[in-house]
């Protein structure tokens, strides 16, 4: 859930940055003026700015939890696919392990700090 409120604020981040500019583009080509739609687009990038930042400090421990979830779920995946005993599927595997022994141990490291 949170990774999704933060995925849509980055989503309204990018595309009201980039209405500003082509505002901002438009203004300095044609000579008209845009002003409430570039204080529109800025307040809406900073409103979005500020929703990513608190949905990052906030949540911190959801989303590394939601990580180790997704790479859990990927390295099982990828055992139902693949034996362990061949080569590449061997590796991978190893890769999806160290992944999640790496992000359970930041899930448990920020349980504590």
């Amino acid at each position: 859930m949170i990774t999704t409120i933060l995925g849509a604020s980055i989503l309204a981040m990018v595309i009201s940055g980039l209405l500003f500019v082509f505002a901002c583009a438009y203004e300095a080509i044609t000579d008209n003026s845009c002003n409430t739609f570039e204080i529109v687009c800025a307040l809406i990038w900073f409103v979005a700015m500020l929703n990513c930042a608190v949905c990052r400090l906030a949540f911190l421990d959801t989303l590394d939890a939601e990580k180790l979830a997704s790479v859990k779920e990927r390295r099982a995946e990828l055992v139902e696919r693949c034996p362990v005993t061949v080569g590449e599927c061997e590796l991978k595997w190893l890769d999806y392990h160290a992944d999640s022994l790496h992000f359970e141990y930041m899930v448990q490291r920020h349980k504590y700090e």
